[in-house]
């Protein structure tokens, strides 16, 4: 998702110059996409190890949501100012679902390290990162500034 993003914004049929919004956009699908990866391939190399299943799910939660928080605490500050400028075209609804999904994909990594240890918060967190990954390249490709 996250290299197809490149090639699609690079290549898109229309004159760009990349600003500062798609910059932040961009790094906000390679967070995405880069964390479910990171997961997926934790979860690899651990069954291939024949680690226990709940031990694969608490490694592979960690080794998502390690990625997670400091890239968004950067992420977060830039689109809540975008949202304030005027110019551009990031609306509350946009911070919203920016704020909703970091939120989401935090408690359900993080509780599965501590509480469920299971496989399905796993796939929920990665199933809404690449949710926004589509959106967030949606808007990458559709909306100008």
């Amino acid at each position: 998702m996250a290299g197809f993003t490149g090639v699609a914004a690079a290549f898109g049929g229309r004159d760009r110059e990349f600003e500062s919004i798609d910059h932040n956009r961009l790094v906000a699908i390679f967070v995405a996409a880069g964390s479910v990866l990171a997961g997926c391939l934790t979860v690899l190399t651990l069954s291939s190890a024949e680690v226990t299943s709940s031990t694969i799910c608490v490694w592979a939660s960690l080794v998502a949501v390690s990625i997670l928080p400091p890239n968004y605490f950067l992420l977060i500050p830039g689109t809540y100012g975008y949202w304030r400028d005027p110019d551009t075209s990031t609306r509350g609804w946009v911070f919203a679902i920016v704020l909703a999904q970091f939120g989401a994909c935090l408690l359900l990594l993080t509780g599965n390290v501590f509480i469920w240890r299971a496989i399905w918060p796993l796939t929920a967190a990665f199933s809404i990162q690449l949710i926004y990954g589509l959106f967030i390249f949606a808007r990458v490709l559709i909306v100008r500034r």
